[in-house]
């Protein structure tokens, strides 16, 4: 079921705009951080032949499910300066 509603409503809109790029059998890893602190792409796994790629965007969403998305967060060292990422889980 949320694949379908991922499909739905997070990929159409991207799609229509162009400038998407979608990656199939990868697993991301971490997200990258600017010296500023703001989100700059992603470290991501092919999951086939298990190499680490590192790609850089203008904007990076984070739309993956609850415990991934939690994962990626800590992985990455962002967004738990409150030590709630996770804990609630």
């Amino acid at each position: 079921m949320r694949t379908i509603q991922l499909q739905r409503v997070h990929l159409p809109p991207a799609l229509d705009s162009g400038n998407l790029d979608i990656v199939t059998d990868a697993m991301v890893r971490a997200v990258t951080r600017r010296k500023d602190g703001k989100a700059e792409g992603v470290i991501f796994v092919d999951r086939k032949t298990g190499a680490e790629h590192r790609v850089k965007a203008r904007i990076v969403v984070l739309a993956a499910s609850a415990l991934e998305s939690v994962r990626i967060l800590l992985n990455s060292g962002v967004a738990n300066s409150s030590g709630k990422v996770g804990k609630y889980i």
